[in-house]
């Protein structure tokens, strides 16, 4: 197998993982996507540096942990969100945990298109946006409590529906 081969394989395989890794320290979209094509950009070039005895995606995320801090120490606003020892606890953390399973993920969106199109709107709002509830409360003009409790409800759909879901996938309904 080609070196490039054997990257792009390698990164395929781990691009999922990543951006979850980036998503749980960096709330800003488009950061995200930059932070993950400066991610591409840094591993292809550190390729050779690779020691193939290590996994892939730790090595990866390790290199992903210098750029994110690049990236917080010319924000402004945003540095004081995370410490250098939250980033590494979030990143130890990462490392313990177990990757995100592919099912779950097609059931979550299975469910979420059978919300109602203003019930997604407000959970993307919530969750994509990372909007806080009194700003949502403004947005839908209702008070933080009951913002909160429809958001609870709609989380308790979502997660009645993936249950189904993935009981029938597993052969357990």
């Amino acid at each position: 197998m080609s070196r490039e081969n054997e990257f792009l394989s390698l990164m395929m395989r781990n691009q999922k993982d990543l951006a979850v890794f980036i998503g749980s320290m960096v709330w800003d979209r488009h950061a995200c996507d930059d932070i993950m094509q400066e991610l591409a950009l840094a591993l292809w070039s550190r390729f050779e540096d690779y020691d193939r005895v290590r996994p892939f995606g730790a090595w990866s995320r390790g290199v992903c942990l210098n750029i994110i801090r690049t990236y917080y120490s010319r924000q402004t606003r945003e540095s004081s969100l995370f410490s250098d020892q939250a980033r590494e606890a979030i990143s130890q953390a990462y490392a313990e945990t177990p990757a995100v399973d592919s099912t779950q993920e097609e059931a979550l969106r299975g469910c979420m298109q059978l919300l109602p199109r203003e019930s997604r709107d407000l959970l993307k709002l919530r969750y994509e946006k990372a909007l806080s509830l009194k700003d949502l409360s403004k947005h839908l003009q209702k008070s933080s409590s009951a913002v909160n409790m429809l958001l609870s409800r709609l989380r308790s759909k979502l997660l009645e529906c993936m249950q189904k879901k993935l009981g029938q996938t597993e052969g357990r309904i």
